[in-house]
């Protein structure tokens, strides 16, 4: 598939457009469907601009190994995670 042959942009896919559908002809002259895209029927991305930015969770990873060869290891990992407040 060909660059001029995809969606410009997500809107366009968003929208319901799909990429051009992938043909080609065998050596009979057969032609032959190959993938085939089709766009978003119920997506739903609002059309506003937001003006704010944030995350969702604040996150922190700790970890060690204790023992370690060529083909094993033993550690210990702690994952905290904090979700941030709605706005």
């Amino acid at each position: 598939m060909f660059n001029n042959q995809l969606n410009q942009t997500f809107g366009d896919y968003a929208q319901g457009n799909s990429p051009l559908n992938t043909n080609s002809v065998n050596s009979n002259g057969t032609t032959l469907t190959g993938v085939q895209f089709e766009g978003l029927q119920f997506a739903k991305i609002e059309r506003c601009p937001r003006t704010a930015t944030g995350f969702a969770e604040l996150r922190m990873e700790l970890g060690c190994d204790f023992w370690e060869n060529e083909n094993h290891h033993l550690g210990l990992n702690v994952q905290v995670a904090h979700q941030q407040a709605q706005t």
